[in-house]
């Protein structure tokens, strides 16, 4: 498998049928494998966020959801609020009723200890496995984050949504992480004529 692969060398993973795939594969493995996938991938959190995740986080003392899961976010500490969306809220239910999760149990727990959730190099050995299986290159813990922000700002074209959901501070920011390089430009300039 290898070393883990650093950050910035990841890259999103933009074909929607790959996703799939990764995720049938991940679920086959275990539940909380594709959960991290899709949790990931419908909250644009990084993984330092998401590892975390204990079940009072998201629900209620009676089981409902939060209306919002907010949090500090680890890196840049600044707040974030997420509303859930109901693919992730019903994989979610389904996840902790499977593991009768409640109060401070971690979403992600550790199968050995489960009073700790797993690390970000046992998160990345799981996805890195998986997509490697898939031959799926430079995929890694942060690939969650790119592939979410690739796929919206493929949908609406938006920079500046992109950014705000990511917590950026400039566009440029945005337009670097996302990788519109000059080829892309380029291309757009010979797409788009008058």
């Amino acid at each position: 498998m290898g070393k883990p692969i650093k950050d910035n060398s990841v890259k999103p993973l933009k074909d929607d049928k790959r996703l799939r795939e990764l995720y049938k594969k991940l679920l086959a493995d275990h539940p909380r494998n594709a959960l991290l996938l899709r949790f990931g991938l419908n909250t644009l959190l990084r993984i330092g966020d998401i590892l975390p995740m204990q079940y009072s986080d998201i629900f209620t003392d009676r089981g409902n959801f939060r209306d919002y899961l907010r949090l500090r976010e680890e890196k840049t500490q600044k707040k974030k609020v997420i509303m859930l969306n109901d693919v992730i809220r019903k994989e979610l239910s389904e996840y902790c009723e499977m593991y009768a999760l409640s109060g401070s149990d971690h979403i992600f727990m550790n199968f050995h200890d489960p009073s700790r959730h797993i690390s970000r190099i046992q998160a990345w050995r799981i996805l890195n496995k998986h997509s490697h299986l898939l031959g799926i290159d430079k995929f890694g813990t942060h690939s969650l984050r790119k592939t979410a922000a690739w796929r919206i700002y493929d949908k609406t074209k938006d920079l500046a949504l992109v950014q705000k959901m990511l917590n950026h501070c400039s566009t440029k920011e945005t337009i670097r992480y996302l990788g519109l390089d000059q080829a892309l430009l380029d291309k757009t300039y010979q797409t788009y004529t008058f």
